[in-house]
């Protein structure tokens, strides 16, 4: 026991408190996410008359609208300061959700929810690129990964919550959700005001800042970053596999197996589960590991997984798949996050994480429906196949942007000390 305490207290003071706080919120955000929007679609339609196509709309316009501002509010926060930003992107939502619970008229609603997008798109960059100014290089990888840990950890208790708090018949979720978001609005204003930024950034940029403010130059720099650009489409081609997961495979299992629906819940279910439990142990040995390790094993796994869903014609097979996938995905989304962190030029973090977070928005946006359509016009085994397929080019992708990462840095020491 003492042991154990020891150890919590060591990694308790590797990082500042602004960051574990940082890590809190977005652990009580994630918790506060999925404690109400999971249901939300249930009380469009259940208590405030709504009809299905209403809601599907309804619902679909945030994720549009973050794709459209990720960019856009990115460069607003790395010109006007990211804790600002980072605030509004808390509050913003909360004031929304309150609209969601009170409001019946469908159009402002439908305003509300892309008011809310812009929000969403802001608050992973912020949070993202805070987590990085206040921690050093050295320990990005560790953050990160306490960060996916924390996020994944919400997403298993945010459920449980809100199906306790009424299951969509209710609007105390949504509006208990707003009073989270306003809460952590204040705490961490409050903090910030009296925090300190760590100075870490090693791939800082000598440019002029207002020359870095003109759209043409942040085009500019991004598509001139042989590290950065590999890592955009490996997020694309990541998160195309995700929105499968999370929506046309569950399709498939509900027509192909008996009790097919509780097959996917049990599925999600592992697969939180695993990284729950595994993720800190993986944490421990992303901070020895490569990048060009991590994103070749992790990749590896990501890509097996897709492949054996091909094969999968029983419960357990599907389980093994979808834990090497989840192994997969642990590996390589901290270590990506981390890379990003560390790449980004100092006055354009949070440009580079919305950047890398559109690419994401666009997979949620284009995936669903590219996924159904393949379902429906051909099987599984080919949707199957080409997520494969994509597990490939998003691990070639990291591979490159690990090569790149490594050549620029030999190129470096030779400039500095000579061959």
């Amino acid at each position: 026991m003492k042991k154990l305490v020891h150890t919590v207290n060591r990694e308790l003071k590797v990082l500042p408190s602004i960051v574990w706080a940082l890590l809190g919120a977005c652990f009580i955000e994630s918790t506060a996410r999925f404690m109400a929007m999971p249901f939300i679609a249930l009380y469009f339609t259940q208590v405030a008359g709504l009809t299905v196509t209403q809601t599907g709309l309804l619902l679909g316009i945030p994720p549009l609208s973050s794709l459209l501002f990720s960019v856009a509010g990115g460069r607003l926060a790395d010109r006007f300061g990211v804790g600002k930003l980072f605030l509004l992107s808390l509050s913003v939502p909360a004031l929304c959700l309150i609209g969601f619970a009170t409001l019946g008229n469908y159009i402002i609603l439908c305003m509300i929810s892309a008011i809310a997008g812009l929000g969403w798109a802001l608050f992973n960059s912020t949070n993202q690129s805070l987590i990085s100014a206040y921690t050093s290089e050295v320990h990005y990888s560790k953050v990160f990964s306490y960060r996916y840990w924390f996020f994944n950890l919400g997403g298993t208790i945010g459920p449980l919550l809100g199906a306790y708090m009424g299951s969509g018949q209710s609007p105390l979720p949504i509006l208990l959700f707003s009073g989270v978001l306003l809460a952590l609005t204040l705490i961490l204003g409050s903090m910030f005001y009296r925090g300190k930024k760590v100075n870490s950034s090693s791939h800082q940029s000598k440019y002029n800042a207002k020359k870095a403010d003109m759209f043409g130059r942040i085009l500019k720099v991004i598509v001139q970053d042989k590290v950065f650009i590999p890592l955009v489409f490996s997020c694309f081609f990541m998160f195309a596999i995700e929105s499968q997961r999370d929506v046309t495979v569950v399709q498939y299992l509900a027509d192909d197996f008996a009790n097919g629906v509780d097959l996917f819940a049990r599925l999600i279910a592992l697969t939180t589960l695993l990284i729950v439990i595994f993720q800190p142990i993986a944490g421990k040995i992303l901070d020895r590991m490569s990048y060009s390790q991590a994103f070749l094993n992790g990749s590896i796994l990501y890509s097996l997984g897709p492949l054996l869903f091909v094969f999968s014609s029983s419960p357990w097979h599907w389980y093994v798949s979808i834990t090497i996938f989840t192994f997969g995905e642990i590996l390589v989304a901290p270590k990506r996050q981390a890379l990003i962190a560390k790449i980004a030029k100092k006055e354009m973090r949070t440009t580079y994480f919305s950047v890398s977070n559109m690419g994401g928005y666009a997979a949620f946006f284009i995936g669903p429906w590219a996924g159904s359509y393949v379902l429906q016009q051909f099987n599984g085994p080919v949707l199957f196949s080409i997520m494969f397929g994509a597990g490939i080019m998003a691990g070639c992708s990291l591979v490159i942007a690990a090569r790149n990462f490594r050549y620029a840095g030999e190129v470096f020491r030779i400039s500095k000390h000579g061959s």
